[in-house]
């Protein structure tokens, strides 16, 4: 069976958004989308908050902490 290609992130990852599965993945390799699909929702927390809520105290998880969103900090920053 041939492994399946790698799904790229429509969006770079917030710098507050944390998950343990992102912290499993090899420093330099760039996550996927299936990466941070697999996470589950109960595993991500915010930096900033500590939580599973923003400062804006609505949940957190990838594709809810989108560039839209007014805490969104991109990569770099």
């Amino acid at each position: 069976m041939a492994k399946s290609p790698h799904r790229r992130l429509p969006y770079p990852i917030c710098q507050q958004l944390q998950s343990k599965k992102l912290m499993m993945l090899v420093p330099g390799e760039n996550p996927t989308l299936d990466d941070v699909e697999t996470a589950g929702y109960v595993n991500y927390w915010c930096l900033y908050s500590m939580t599973d809520t923003g400062p804006d105290d609505k949940y957190v998880e990838y594709k809810k902490c989108t560039p839209d969103r007014e805490c969104y900090v991109p990569p770099g920053e």
